[in-house]
């Protein structure tokens, strides 16, 4: 099967890919992100419309849309946002989930509904189309856009039993599909844990993102500087 990059829009050659911002956000309807710090609520297509623009001035052809299910995720603005830059930058949006401080322990459907099962709902948003509801449940409404990414995320220091869960969905999904993974990682911290997790399941390690790796440096300076006062 030849490679491609499945965004919004639809399938294109990875040649057209051009210079790719792999982790950002255009667009977050609310979510627990939001209780963290107003500034995570972002509701303005034509906002995002300018800040794309800008984006592709500079070179930009391509953007990762990192937010995930009940997480902010906006299928219908962001599709706007696609087609208002049609032709000039592509859009990837993701499937998954993130840290389990966004999810509900005991009563969210990360914690509840079985992996088989959940399986099928992430494999369904890449193969089929994304929930224009973003499984914010009961009611499933599919659009045209599909998933180009799956996304899973780790806490600081530490790996969760619902991140494990979410790992472990994003290496089978991604198995399934041939879709790449990115996961969160807090401060950079639990990075080697995460991958060799899901490469330990069969993932491919060439389908696997790290982010925010560099925080590692951010966070031990401060705690430097932080000690040098004291």
């Amino acid at each position: 099967m030849s490679k491609f990059v499945r965004t919004i829009l639809g399938d294109i050659d990875p040649s057209q890919l051009g210079i790719t911002d792999c982790h950002d956000h255009l667009i977050k309807n609310g979510g627990p992100e939001s209780h963290e710090h107003p500034d995570f609520i972002m509701l303005s297509v034509d906002a995002a419309i300018k800040e794309l623009e800008s984006y592709h001035r500079l070179g930009g052809r391509s953007m990762c849309i990192m937010d995930p299910p009940n997480i902010g995720r906006d299928v219908v603005k962001t599709l706007q946002i696609a087609e208002a830059l049609r032709g000039k930058v592509n859009l990837i949006m993701c499937t998954g989930f993130h840290k389990a401080a966004f999810y509900d322990k005991y009563s969210s459907w990360l914690a509840e509904v079985p992996i088989d099962e959940i399986v099928k709902l992430t494999v369904a948003e890449v193969n089929e189309g994304m929930d224009l509801y973003n499984y914010n449940g009961p009611y499933v409404k599919r659009g045209p856009a599909k998933a180009g990414m799956i996304k899973a995320g780790t806490g600081y220091a530490a790996i969760d039993k619902l991140e494990f869960k979410a790992l472990e969905i994003a290496a089978r999904t991604s198995i399934e599909t041939g879709c790449p993974i990115l996961v969160h990682t807090q401060l950079g911290t639990m990075a080697y844990e995460a991958a060799k997790y899901m490469i330990d399941f069969g993932a491919n390690p060439r389908k696997i993102q790290l982010s925010h790796l560099n925080k590692i440096q951010i966070n031990t300076t401060m705690k430097r500087l932080f000690l040098n006062l004291e």
